[in-house]
């Protein structure tokens, strides 16, 4: 039986989460020889190697990659290229996916008119202790919680409104090879928490007139670990979110030093003229609004990035 879809899973460090991944790829309704899961261990210390070699053993569609060069972009590209089927599915090492989640990603690049170049759906958070009073609104999109409708859609002007995440999205692979892959200056690197290259691809197919396509059906639960549920960390997050979409914007447009220049200026002009909210840095009573305030801050941090980018771009 021919394959019909790849699973990628870019793990760095988490063999207690992914285990748990790969028990609900087991589960899936789709027959285990239409699918294979590579798992690309991206410079992993811990017995990451040992649970997936020791899975293997009893799911024969199951291929560990060492990848030694840290970076998710760079293990994502790693998987994909890899990958022996028409369709690549990613997914988190901490998300765990419906026992259907591979049967409806296949129906909606078979059967949905116009057919879509990318796909994905609902992530729901599991949460490790009970959430904080003040994770709400904005601060969800932080933690990748998704739901953007409840019956399916296309997404469209993905810059500025909804977009899909790599912890629940799959791409036609004709499509990544046309874009030729994830941008790998864009993406996590160990710990740092800049992101946007799942969303970077989402551009680049948009712009080339390739739909993307949201259905809340196609559905995983995702890992929130108690760290990201301090106001330290969602206070980091939300600066190099701002960092993210500058670079994003920079990356989108062509990585022109000109441009570059405009999304530092936006990003001065942003800070500049809100002094109540960059004042929220201070206030500790409303801190959705701190939150915005480190996310404008980051996004002047990441357009002072695009000109040093552009400037070695040039040369």
């Amino acid at each position: 039986m021919a394959l019909r879809i790849s699973v990628v899973i870019a793990t760095h460090n988490r063999g207690e989460y992914l285990t748990k991944a790969l028990e609900g790829l087991a589960a899936q309704t789709l027959p285990s020889a239409e699918f294979e899961v590579l798992v690309i261990d991206n410079a992993s210390t811990d017995d990451t190697r040992e649970r997936v070699l020791a899975h293997a053993r009893s799911e024969v569609n199951v291929r560990y990659i060492n990848e030694p060069t840290l970076g998710a972009s760079v293990a994502r590209n790693n998987g994909w290229r890899a990958a022996r089927s028409p369709y690549v599915a990613f997914l988190d090492d901490d998300a765990i996916p419906d026992a259907d989640w591979l049967e409806r990603i296949v129906r909606a690049f078979e059967e949905v008119v116009p057919r879509p170049a990318c796909v994905g759906g609902r992530v729901e958070p599991i949460y490790e202790i009970p959430p904080p009073d003040w994770l709400k609104g904005p601060l969800l999109d932080h933690l990748t919680v998704i739901d953007h409708s409840p019956r399916p859609v296309f997404l469209v002007d993905i810059i500025h409104r909804q977009k899909l995440a790599s912890a629940n999205m799959a791409v036609d692979r004709a499509a990544l090879e046309r874009i030729g892959g994830f941008l790998t200056r864009i993406d996590r690197v160990g710990t740092r928490l800049l992101s946007g290259g799942d969303v970077l691809v989402q551009l680049q197919l948009e712009r080339l007139g390739m739909p993307v396509y949201y259905d809340p059906g196609i559905h995983v639960r995702h890992h929130v670990a108690a760290r990201r549920l301090t106001r330290e960390w969602m206070a980091d997050r939300a600066y190099w979110g701002g960092v993210s979409d500058a670079l994003l914007s920079f990356f989108d447009r062509g990585k022109t030093l000109w441009w570059a220049a405009r999304t530092l200026s936006w990003g001065i002009r942003s800070v500049a003229s809100s002094p109540r909210l960059m004042a929220r840095l201070l206030n500790k009573d409303d801190f959705v609004a701190e939150c915005a305030a480190w996310h404008r801050l980051g996004f002047v941090a990441g357009g002072a990035r695009a000109i040093r980018l552009s400037l070695e771009h040039t040369d």
